[in-house]
């Protein structure tokens, strides 16, 4: 017979794989819309965006793996009720089921590897940002060599160089921040981190949760207040200098404006704006989460099922942040519009389409090379265009 503590947990267990699959359906209508968004950028540019559109598709290219990392390395767990089976699990029921590689080589240091991963994500896509408007400034200057020494194969080596190790030194950083709770049993068995009694597991310490996946930071520990400092110093660091350079273009944009023509400081503007708002993502990912623990103080009550509208968010956030390269540039605008034109009209834009060749075909004259010999032939011997012909009319006796 079955009690109601074992029908509220197959209703949770219910609401669990329901809202996991609405997850899932967000992740791949997000990743529809990122490859659709690369595929734009590398087979619709104009020949004048050949380097630029490597920095575009490059931190398009982030944003899939960023989708990637929110919706598919990892997966929550079905909330078990009992104790025994809890201790049969070794606590891997806290981290959830990592799939794949990370079930296989990190085990209960899954959700350690998963949070590091963000935060070196984050990390190259602060510096995808910088380069390419450190780019952008070296096009305004018109300087042959610094453009050259920017893209050139030594500048891409240590852009890259500089990526991998400022992003594995934060992911590294990042690994050693998330601490595994102590109480595995009394966190399994309530869902709502706020009611846990036990200190150590309370909403202070709440970073990131999806069902039963969760990050926990413990800031009683002083190495992990540091290393959230740096990473919110090296965050704001990032941001300030994107934000400087962005301010340098426009002053630059202005002053060379005489100069450039009116599409291509047209072009020149856009690229900037695009680059400006996407400064956000980063903001949004690290920033907000990282602002929400530190502020403990305020024993903020936002709901029981406020990490499902954050995964909602967060699953959404990137490929909104790539559709937007699609309507700040205008050759990708206008490839988008002719599709959905296409898509929505298609008959009445291939009759339209007919109606225009059949126009055009009617309305040219084709010459005749022999009616104009005869013509001319004509005109010759009637003394047309002669003043001294005889049988011209304006012949002068």
């Amino acid at each position: 017979m079955a009690t109601s503590s074992d029908e509220a947990a197959a209703l949770h267990i219910s609401e669990n794989n329901w809202f996991f699959a609405k997850f899932l359906c967000l992740v791949a209508f997000a990743l529809l819309i990122e490859f659709f968004v690369l595929y734009a950028i590398l087979y619709k540019s104009p020949p004048a965006m050949h380097t630029y559109k490597c920095f575009l598709a490059l931190n398009t290219f982030w944003d899939v793996l960023i989708t990637l990392h929110t919706g598919f390395l990892f997966e929550p767990q079905e909330q078990c009720c009992n104790v025994q089976r809890i201790e049969e699990l070794g606590g891997q029921a806290v981290m959830g089921t990592l799939r794949g590689l990370l079930v296989s080589s990190f085990g209960r240091f899954g959700a350690h590897t998963t949070f590091a991963m963000l935060v070196f994500l984050i990390t190259a896509f602060c510096l995808t940002q910088l380069y390419s408007l450190l780019y952008r400034y070296s096009v305004l200057l018109q300087n042959k060599r610094v453009q050259e020494l920017i893209v050139s194969k030594a500048g891409v080596a240590a852009f890259l160089t500089t990526l991998i190790v400022l992003g594995s030194f934060f992911g590294y950083t990042a690994f050693f921040c998330v601490e595994m709770p102590s109480d595995i049993t009394e966190l399994v068995l309530n869902d709502n981190a706020d009611s846990l009694s036990n200190e150590s597991l309370a909403w202070s310490h709440w970073l990131w949760r999806v069902d039963t996946t969760i990050y926990i930071i413990d800031l009683n520990r002083v190495h992990n207040r540091r290393a959230i400092a740096l990473a919110l110093a090296n965050l704001v660091l990032f941001n300030f200098a994107s934000l400087l350079l962005i301010v340098l273009i426009v002053i630059r944009l202005k002053r060379c404006a005489v100069r450039l023509s009116r599409r291509t400081y047209k072009l020149h503007r856009q690229l900037t704006g695009l680059l400006a708002v996407q400064l956000g993502a980063p903001l949004f990912l690290m920033g907000l989460p990282i602002g929400l623990v530190l502020l403990t103080d305020l024993k903020l009550d936002l709901g029981n099922n406020f990490h499902q509208y954050w995964a909602y968010v967060t699953a959404l956030f990137a490929p909104s942040n790539s559709f937007i390269t699609l309507f700040f540039i205008p050759p990708y605008r206008a490839f988008v519009c002719r599709l959905i034109g296409r898509a929505c009209c298609c008959k009445r834009f291939i009759e339209e389409q007919k109606k225009r060749i059949l126009a055009a075909a009617s309305s040219t004259v084709i010459p005749n090379v022999h009616d104009a010999a005869r013509t001319n032939e004509r005109k010759r011997r009637d003394g047309v265009g002669d003043l001294s012909h005889p049988n011209s009319p304006n012949f002068v006796v």
